[in-house]
């Protein structure tokens, strides 16, 4: 009787584990994924050693990678862009090639065949190509979520625009932000600060920046009394911080040393974070609340947010418009604006902004603090190829509810 009752036991684990394999269910971008190959056969997705395994295959071109099967060493090599996944058969060390960088990975599931089939672990395989990727238990639903999709917007109807935001320069950049600020009840409260900035690109990692202040705001004032008005770094990003040099004697007394992690400044993302991992930095949900739903969430945030911009391009010149653009606090509507104070990224504009804040005055206002009050925001940005040079400016326009009034102007000479 217990040898027929152990069997039973058995029988029924079987069973479970069967159909728990068999009601796994993958969403890419909101939609579900059927793994039917172009022959007609279909593999699900399963469960093994508590990873989700997927076709190999078929989830490489679903993320838009191509790949090359060694069928003699049952290797697989997957590339998209500048990173490639190496993956063999039984073999629990993985491979991840980023910008040129090795580095070997420990699986939780090896990849396996099964059904004339591989299988390969899709945790691994999404976020290696930067992908989000969740868990929606009750669902049982392995989530995805493409941030690629969200460029699309900028990709199709600027493309210049979108050209200049996804590469990096060669030489560097010119830098230049305006600051106005006007009491609309007192003219005599007004001021005006500049900072003026050069960054030129010495290797993919080192910068020799350049900053110049002036303005008669009582901040700028009090830097060019005390002596670093105008100051030069030389500045070198790795992966976790900025190591940087300067011969101002003021400089060099303040930072107190010559290197800060992103960490100690207060920042996230990593100096080579592309512009798709930048959109995941600025909209993605935290990924143990990802759930069948979260997709639809962030796509109607992110089309609200656009439906305040126009976009153009007519001639080479790329513009994006926004006008009398309501700011509302409440649960962080549209996109978190903290989040742009916080994050390091390859970018002249961002690096520089950052260094400022972060770097020399370890500034902590964030943006959602200055905009807590403001009534209006008004937003212009104009992009144009001169030659090798692109040419970009930006106006800001940000009016409280005290009668004061923000004026930035930005603009941005690429080479």
């Amino acid at each position: 009787m217990k040898k027929i009752l152990l069997m039973l036991v058995v029988c029924v684990l079987c069973i479970s584990s069967t159909v728990l394999a068999g009601n796994v269910n993958v969403q890419l971008n909101g939609k579900n994924v059927d793994f039917t190959d172009n022959e007609g056969n279909k593999v699900e997705a399963q469960i093994i050693n508590s990873r989700t395994m997927v076709p190999m295959r078929k989830i490489f071109e679903l993320l838009g990678a191509s790949i090359e099967w060694n069928g003699g060493n049952q290797t697989v090599l997957a590339t998209k862009d500048d990173i490639s996944i190496k993956l063999q058969i039984g073999n629990e060390i993985a491979e991840v090639i980023r910008a040129g960088k090795t580095e070997k990975v420990k699986l939780d599931s090896m990849p396996v065949i099964v059904n004339n089939r591989t299988l390969v672990p899709l945790r691994f395989i999404s976020e290696s190509l930067e992908k989000q990727v969740g868990w929606d238990a009750q669902n049982q639903t392995a989530i995805i979520i493409d941030y690629d999709y969200f460029l699309e917007k900028i990709k199709s109807s600027t493309p210049n625009l979108y050209k200049a935001l996804t590469t990096m320069p060669v030489q560097g950049a010119t830098i230049q932000i305006t600051r106005n600020y006007n009491d609309l009840t007192n003219s005599a409260n007004n001021t005006t600060s500049t900072v003026y900035a050069t960054v030129s690109q010495k290797s993919k990692n080192e910068q020799n920046i350049s900053i110049d202040f002036s303005g008669n705001s009582l901040l700028f004032k009090e830097i060019v009394e005390e002596g670093w008005g105008s100051i030069a770094l030389d500045v070198a990003y790795d992966d976790d911080g900025i190591t940087y040099n300067t011969n101002s004697s003021v400089l060099s007394k303040m930072l107190d040393s010559n290197r800060k992690t992103y960490k100690e400044l207060g920042l996230t993302g990593k100096y080579n974070m592309s512009f798709s991992e930048l959109a995941k930095e600025l909209l993605k949900i935290d990924e143990n609340n990802l759930d069948v739903n979260s997709f639809g969430k962030i796509r109607e945030e992110y089309d609200n947010f656009l439906k305040l911009f126009s976009f153009s391009e007519t001639g080479g010149v790329s513009n994006i418009k926004a006008g009398a653009i309501k700011y509302s606090n409440a649960n962080n509507v549209y996109i978190d604006y903290t989040k742009f104070d916080n994050i390091i990224v390859e970018n002249e504009f961002f690096q520089v902004y950052n260094l400022i804040n972060k770097l020399l005055f370890n500034y902590d206002v964030t943006l959602n603090e200055l905009l807590y009050d403001t009534s209006n925001i008004s937003f212009e940005l104009t992009s144009q190829n001169q030659g090798e040079n692109m040419i970009t400016n930006i106006t800001i326009k940000l009016q409280n509810d005290y009668n004061e009034l923000y004026t930035y102007v930005i603009k941005i000479n690429k080479k």
